[in-house]
């Protein structure tokens, strides 16, 4: 899960699968790429493992931690401009 920095849902993520023995090949968590990182803060990832069956699942691990800090953008700010020469070639 990506939390956003008010502690809103930026987007939700879920998969079950498993096998007796060494699982056959690596695991990857793909984004839908639904989200933005538009609001300024930190944004917290938040990501479980759970094991047994779907209907009565056991947390066996747990992280939540900082994904990224996102700040404001600096808009430059320009007063009274003005030309000092001007030469046309």
């Amino acid at each position: 899960m990506l939390l956003t920095p008010d502690g809103g849902i930026a987007e939700e993520y879920s998969d079950w699968g498993g096998t007796i023995g060494a699982y056959p090949k690596d695991h990857e968590f793909i984004s839908s790429g639904s989200f933005t990182l538009s609001k300024v803060g930190k944004y917290t990832t938040w990501i479980e493992l759970l094991m047994g069956s779907q209907a009565n699942p056991v947390i066996v691990d747990r992280y939540i931690g900082e994904l990224c800090t996102v700040i404001a953008e600096l808009v430059p700010e320009f007063s009274e401009l003005k030309i000092s020469s001007f030469s046309k070639r």
